[in-house]
């Protein structure tokens, strides 16, 4: 039926040539009648291809040509311009539209196909029978980018405004790559700073014009054009050449370096050339690789695959600083980040330009900035505008900054002159001998320093310590700090201070006492953990003390204490420290061999995203295998493919793949013969279960049961390493 299905709509393709002849010929004879000319693309034909091989995707193919002719006209024209595109023309009624858009998807279930396949279709309504079919065909190709899904159809209609933009767009790119080849494009400088001391600790480089006022790339779109053409990277190359050559003068002319950011885009780390180029420029301008930091946008790092993580690992590698640009996510997301070998995030305040979205996204961005130090990296906060932002970085206690604030851009010749001149620093004050914090701003309600204390901040207080007298006063705290140490909401000072001595008493007093002192000894921030009951037995809360010295006022040290309730956290860690400790002892004495692993991949791109991670196995698992805990920890996921007798190895591959897909629903049992490190095979009982993490990945626990330990030979033509890098082996395999 397929065959048969695939024969008939074969007869009905045609090549692009005899497509825009017979639509030629036919305007001209019967243009006093209306058509239509549209582009289709199908989703997920790669990944069909990937799944069920070339018959499945042609099979895939032919079904959508096929479903689509039940509810077009007749003489409807196609014509196959692409892997995935195709064409058609035909004539155009009142009710085109409807018909069309009432295939919501196409159901390829009789193909053993179980998902929804959807098509993405531009469509030019043809007004003008002088104008060029291939012009034509442009149009209903460029409604196409429209509107796009991968998880229904879409439909787009041509629109002048849309072939402005797309003329407009064809120049800026023309004129872009004129730029380059004239060598009208220059880098400048935008110093960074140490947020503590103000020092000047190097630069980011921004591509710019020449000529005009020098606009920047990003304040006329060139780069979301460059990136959509694909011609970005040949900017980034020009950039870094630029960079390095500044740099080689530098260095020349005997200036101590600082480190210098760079943006690095997908396509440059998707490229073969890229690391070659890199060792090109480090042999031609001699620059040390430290002095060179990469930024990648946070959505490169989301939507990596194989190629852009080895890629990010090779340049870590070779010495180059790795950090995250356009951090926006949550600080849950960090945990992804761990995966990657990155030492800081750079978090763009330009959202922050207003009181009115302070307690929204404020409280957002100072989450952030404490896991990044929990995480040991370092935060940047760039394009710092205002005070009103600079103020705000302050009390979340950023890294680095950066921004028009401290200083604009400037050409390389004004930077190398402000790098190298001490006075045009900016001022680097002292260590405070007086109160830094403006108390009068503190507690004036409408002052942003105590809008930031009272709303942004987590519970907080002003603590004044007379060290004369070894006594404590607080002089300001907000609500949250009362509701944490469970005291009246309107208690005056004198109740507040009296309920915070009932507190903090014994055990938990000499401790805070204690840390209160090296604070102020040695102007860093002092943190201890305190053990309260509040007065109710069995109630035992932790309270985390965060304490900062931040001057003084009248020989009397101020602090500025942060407290966070840890009990949930403390409680949890205990909890599962025993049961890690349980389950340590159950996993080592087990006579089965058991290994905990991750394993994260894209359903659309499987053989280009798999990642996996072996976390830990035990004693009789090394012993089954013959390899050591250091070797399987380095594991790759062709490396335990490789593991299985070349005969099972498409079978176990395909059960696991259809396991993932379909969310471990339940355990995994597979019979194979497994490699031992000594060359033979063993073989094996393996049971898996999953447990889906919040990132739609999966902690995997494999139990492996040996059924016969005796080794035997498996005599197969292809070697092992030949079938990893062959995957088309397994390329047509069926869910």
């Amino acid at each position: 039926m397929n065959e048969e299905l695939n024969q008939n709509e074969k007869s009905f393709l045609l090549g692009s040539e005899d497509f825009c002849q017979n639509v030629s010929d036919i305007l001209n004879k019967r243009f006093s009648r209306q058509y239509i000319i549209v582009a289709c693309k199908i989703n997920q034909l790669t990944k069909i291809n990937q799944l069920y091989g070339y018959k499945g995707q042609n099979e895939v193919f032919h079904k959508v040509l096929h479903d689509l002719r039940q509810v077009l006209v007749k003489n409807t024209i196609f014509c196959k311009y692409g892997f995935s595109e195709f064409l058609f023309f035909c004539e155009y009624d009142t009710d085109f539209l409807q018909r069309f858009r009432s295939v919501k998807f196409f159901d390829c279930k009789t193909l053993d196909i179980r998902f929804p396949v959807t098509i993405n279709s531009g469509m030019y309504i043809i007004q003008d029978s002088d104008l060029n079919v291939q012009e034509m065909i442009n149009n209903s190709i460029l409604a196409v980018k429209k509107e796009f899904s991968e998880y229904k159809n879409t439909t787009s209609l041509y629109t002048e405004s849309q072939d402005k933009l797309y003329k407009e767009n064809r120049n800026k790119l023309n004129s872009i790559k004129e730029y380059l080849d004239e060598n009208k494009i220059t880098i400048l400088f935008q110093p960074q700073y140490d947020a503590k001391t103000m020092e000047l600790i190097g630069a980011e480089v921004f591509p710019a014009l020449t000529e005009g006022d020098k606009r920047d790339f990003d304040k006329v779109d060139f780069l979301p054009l460059l990136e959509e053409s694909g011609y970005i990277f040949e900017l980034d190359k020009y950039v870094l050449r630029k960079l390095y050559s500044e740099m080689k003068n530098w260095l020349s002319n005997g200036v101590e370096l600082l480190p210098i950011t760079v943006n690095i885009s997908k396509a440059a780390l998707m490229s073969e050339e890229f690391c070659s180029f890199l060792n090109q420029l480090h042999k031609e301008f001699s620059v040390p690789v430290e002095y060179i930091h990469f930024d990648i946008s946070t959505s490169v790092f989301q939507n990596s695959n194989d190629v852009l993580i080895d890629r990010i690992f090779f340049l870590k590698k070779l010495g180059y600083t790795i950090g995250c640009d356009n951090f926006y996510a949550d600080s849950t997301s960090l945990i992804f980040f761990k995966e990657f070998p990155i030492e800081y995030l750079k978090i763009d305040f330009e959202f922050l330009n207003n009181v009115g979205n302070i307690d929204k996204n404020g409280k957002l961005v100072g989450s952030v900035a404490k896991y990044c130090s929990e995480f040991n990296l370092v935060t940047f906060a760039e394009n710092i505008k205002t005070e009103y932002q600079a103020d705000f970085v302050n009390s979340i206690n950023c890294n680095i900054v950066q921004g028009n604030y401290y200083k604009e851009k400037m050409d390389a010749t004004s930077f190398l002159a402000y790098m190298t001149n001490e006075e045009s620093k900016i001022y680097v004050p002292e260590p405070a001998k007086e109160q830094s914090i403006d108390f009068d701003k503190l507690i004036d309600p409408n002052s942003q320093e105590n809008m930031i204390f009272e709303v942004l901040n987590g519970p907080s207080a002003v603590i004044e310590f007379i060290s004369q007298e070894d006594r404590l006063r607080i002089l300001k705290c907000n609500k949250k700090f009362l509701k944490i140490l469970d005291i009246n909401l309107d208690s005056s000072m004198q109740e507040v201070l009296r309920h915070f001595n009932e507190i903090f008493t014994g055990e938990s007093y000499k401790d805070f006492f204690d840390a209160i002192k090296k604070s102020t000894e040695s102007r860093n921030q002092v943190s201890c953990v305190t053990k309260h009951d509040f007065g109710i037995p069995d109630r035992e809360t932790w309270i985390k003390s965060n304490i900062f010295s931040v001057g003084k006022k009248n020989d009397r040290e101020i602090l500025y204490v942060l407290f966070e309730d840890i009990s949930e956290e403390k409680r949890n860690k205990n909890q599962i420290s025993s049961t890690n400790n349980l389950l340590e002892i159950l996993i080592e004495n087990a006579q089965v061999g058991i290994s905990l692993f991750h394993v994260k991949l894209d359903t659309k791109n499987i053989f280009d995203s798999i990642q996996l991670k072996v976390l830990k196995t035990n004693h009789t698992f090394e012993k089954i295998s013959g390899y050591s805990p250091e070797e399987i920890a380095n594991w790759t996921y062709k490396e335990i493919l490789a593991l299985v007798s070349p005969l099972d190895r498409p079978a176990f591959f395909t059960k696991l793949l259809k396991a993932y897909v379909t969310g471990y629903k339940k355990p995994v049992v597979h019979l194979y013969k497994a490699r031992h490190k000594s060359g033979g095979f063993l073989k094996v009982k393996i049971i898996l279960t999953g447990l889906k993490q919040p990132d739609d990945s999966y902690l995997i626990v494999s139990t492996y049961i040996v059924l016969d330990d005796k080794l035997e030979e498996i005599q197969s033509e292809k070697t092992l390493s030949d079938f990893i890098l062959d995957e088309k082996l397994i390329k047509g395999l069926k869910f």
